[in-house]
């Protein structure tokens, strides 16, 4: 089924050419991918509010696939996930970005919209599970 009309927000997980992950720090305190609720100019697609997302946040502008994303159902959100030789500049609503060795293992708090149905946290197990094909290139 597609999430096209069905998604509200849309967010990009950067990871560098050696596989670290970089992750924002929100206002709120959360760390997050980079991205955020749709907008008219998105014309009701993911992959453009993702880009225009991580754009505003990080200024990377990835090169997107559906085929290298997932819909997280619960949080109604499409997340994908872009690899950058760039290094993102936070700004708008990031405060700061943080760069991790590796997605497993990252015990902080995350923003709702990554968690599982149960509000654990999932990043280092459901997200490396879902993407471990890719993880693993």
């Amino acid at each position: 089924m597609s999430d096209k009309n069905n998604y509200k927000a849309a967010g990009v997980l950067l990871f560098n050419q050696k596989g670290q992950v970089y992750l924002g720090i929100d206002r709120k305190g959360f760390l997050c991918d980079f991205g955020g609720k749709k907008e008219a100019i998105d014309n009701d697609c993911p992959l453009t509010t993702a880009t225009r997302e991580c754009r505003e946040e990080s200024s990377i502008n990835p090169i997107l696939s559906t085929n290298n994303s997932v819909y997280l159902s619960k949080s109604k959100y499409r997340l994908y996930l872009a690899s950058t030789g760039d290094i993102p500049i936070p700004s708008n609503e990031i405060k700061e970005i943080n760069l991790f060795d590796s997605i497993y293992g990252i015990d902080h708090v995350l923003h709702p919209r990554l968690r599982d149905r149960t509000g654990k946290q999932y990043i280092s197990r459901w997200i490396a599970k879902t993407f471990s094909n890719q993880l693993l290139k």
